[in-house]
């Protein structure tokens, strides 16, 4: 990934600068920060730099520096709306805390707890000092997904995440007879990417943010790291240790917190048996333990490897969160000697800490696993437009300048080849026109740099102008633009894409991103499968819509009005029929009428839809499920608002 980052980088004119240290890395020195605990999970503090051991890549390493830091715990708000309006000063910071939603695989019940739970947080847990961002790996907050002390913007975050509707293929750890199937595994692979992509880009953009040890509080259902009979890895450690080495660049602690609760694996109401020789049963119990066990060990993987905790088996998920900042205010500071020898490349170094043995018992230690072995400082502010795109690339928290709204869905293009569609929509008011020219013209020049993460990566880097007479230059920023690009695919798979665009009249910069499904290519090329779904007002099959409208990409509809939604199923056969449905709140609100889909190589289905003003108000996802019988052969979906 940051390979393709330093190729834009030289694109548009920047130098490619080193990562930035982990944890408080000087020229010379490098600074640990490990936990003692003891039995009872309370921090010790009263230890001496002669009871620790540093090895570095199985070297003994001597500490040069010792200290204990015990963290400001600040005071709490009680509940309190903070305005926001006095920004918080970087050397008033006490925590600086993200928690990551794992929208892609979570269940409809297990992100509905975790919304309780966060919103508890933010009303009675969040104290002054404290500053917090919610971030779902699906990406689908936008602009919400940012730090911020101001609780109305936190609660709006919340009550925007929303279920992923195929989580419930994916998330069948508890089934008796579990889905096995290539559709199920295939989902599994793409949304564990994509959970891993999302969390490398948040703990990326948290290397900047004040605080000695930045916390990340992820809330999931589970990340398997493991084969399953029959199964291909669906992520395998290099993947996810990827992530945990960006976390020690950033000094951020991953917290995981199993949102599924206390989980009960033995036989109940839900398991048909009935069939069931008692040697099958049995068996079958077995192997749901062993499943549920394993999905556990992507989360143990990510909290190890970053000296945090894991919390598995807590109905309570506020209790996890609770620990989980305690656990952030006290932390032991060991330093040695880097390397004289160390270069800014040298790979990631693995790191031991422990106790000696005679104060070994009843004391458990937790620390980073890795650490960079180069010295740098960290980076300077951007300054130039290759910088301001960079970072707003590499930090969804650097780039809160421009409003954007960012919708990509997956097309073949003219050439039958994959490719990835996107429309930004660019709020009016963050864009800077120049005076009018000779014609009458105002124009405002933006700058815009994409890429995936991804095995197949891919970029654009471009310019463009807007262009309008000027008496409609109020009109621009009433509605704002939407701008469309198509950035061609090598192979399908899971993608994570990013988006900054930069006005170049102010130097605004802002940024969004969001996840990708991307049918297995060219495996699929002559199977069925389908488009992206986009979405309109009015009815886009009549060409109702305008060029000036936004609602494609911004996705926001009042309930009294029709709106429209559509897809393309590419090699379409006889005997395939759709059908559409709505979720609220991860339920199924309306379902329409299966509908036969015509032969062809390009057969667009669509429909348009009016929910009426007795419609709850809120966030909702359109799903069109394709059939083949009984057989589900492609399932596309969106999330809208409605107004």
């Amino acid at each position: 990934m940051l390979a393709v980052l330093f190729a834009i980088a030289a694109s548009i004119g920047l130098a490619a600068q080193q990562d930035p240290e982990p944890i408080r890395v000087s020229v010379t020195l490098v600074q640990i920060d490990p936990v003692v605990t003891d039995k009872q999970g309370r921090h010790v503090a009263n230890l001496t730099a002669d009871d620790f051991e540093v090895l570095e890549n199985n070297k003994p390493r001597k500490i040069s520096a010792f200290s204990y830091v015990a963290g400001s715990g600040g005071s709490s708000t009680n509940g309190t709306s903070n305005t926001g309006t006095q920004p918080l000063r970087a050397q008033d910071v006490q925590r600086t805390i993200a928690f990551a939603v794992d929208d892609l695989r979570m269940s409809a019940v297990s992100l509905q707890d975790t919304r309780l739970a966060l919103r508890k947080f933010v009303n009675t847990q969040m104290r002054d000092g404290d500053v917090v961002a919610i971030v779902a790996t699906s990406g689908n907050l936008g602009s919400l997904q940012r730090f911020t002390t101001e609780k109305r913007l936190l609660l709006a975050a919340i009550d925007r995440i929303q279920s992923n509707l195929a989580n419930d293929l994916v998330n069948n750890t508890n089934a008796l007879v579990p889905d096995d199937s290539t559709a199920a595994n295939i989902l599994s692979r793409r949304f564990s990417y994509g959970t891993m992509g999302a969390i490398r880009m948040l703990v990326d953009g948290m290397r900047q943010l004040p605080g000695g040890r930045k916390a990340v509080v992820l809330f999931s259902d589970g990340i398997q790291l493991r084969d399953a009979p029959g199964q291909k890895a669906v992520l395998n450690v290099d993947d996810a240790r990827r992530v945990t080495d960006a976390a020690n660049r950033s000094a951020v602690v991953i917290y995981s917190i199993d949102a599924r609760g206390l989980v009960n694996t033995a036989l109940d109401a839900t398991d048909d048996v009935t069939f069931m020789p008692s040697d099958m049963v049995s068996q079958a119990l077995t192997d749901r333990s062993a499943r549920f066990r394993k999905v556990r060990d992507g989360l143990s993987f990510l909290s190890g490897e970053t000296g945090g905790l894991t919390m598995f088996d807590q109905n309570d998920l506020n209790h996890g969160i609770a620990q989980a900042l305690e656990d952030q205010s006290g932390y032991y500071l060991l330093g040695f000697p880097r390397d004289a020898d160390a270069k800014p490349d040298d790979p990631m170094r693995r790191l031991t800490v422990r106790l000696k043995k005679n104060k070994q018992a009843g004391l458990k230690i937790r620390y980073r696993r890795s650490f960079s072995g180069a010295g740098a400082s960290l980076e300077p502010a951007a300054t130039t437009p290759g910088a301001r795109l960079l970072q707003a690339l590499r930090s969804p928290f650097a780039a809160q300048d421009m409003d954007l709204q960012f919708t990509p869905a997956f097309v073949l293009d003219d050439s039958d080849h994959p490719a990835i569609r996107g429309l930004v929509h660019i709020s009016g008011r963050s864009l800077t026109f120049g005076d009018a020219d000779a014609q009458g013209y105002r124009a405002a020049t933006l700058h815009i740099v994409a890429m995936t993460e991804a095995a197949q990566a891919a970029s654009i880097d471009r310019s463009f102008q807007i262009r309008v007479l000027a008496d409609a230059v109020e009109k621009v920023r009433e509605n704002g633009f939407v701008y469309t690009f198509e950035q061609p695919l090598k192979t399908g798979g899971p993608h994570y894409l990013r988006v900054a665009i930069l006005d170049a009249g102010s130097m605004a910069v802002g940024s969004a991103s969001r996840y990708v499904e991307v049918p297995d290519w060219p495996a699929k090329a002559s199977a069925v499968f389908c488009s992206g779904l986009s979405m309109a007002k009015g009815d886009a099959r009549t060409g109702a819509g305008s060029e000036a409208d936004p609602s494609p990409a911004v996705r926001e509809f009042i309930r009294s009005e029709p709106f429209s939604y559509g897809l393309t199923v590419y090699n379409s056969r006889p005997g395939l029929t759709a059908e559409p449905r709505l979720l609220h709140d991860g339920k199924p609100v309306w379902t329409g009428p299966a509908r036969s889909i015509a032969t062809g190589k390009r057969v667009p289905f669509g429909g348009l839809l009016t929910l009426g003003p007795r419609s709850s108000a809120g966030p909702y996802t359109m799903e069109v499920q394709i059939r083949d019988g009984a057989k589900t052969v492609a399932t596309q979906s969106i999330e809208f608002v409605l107004r």
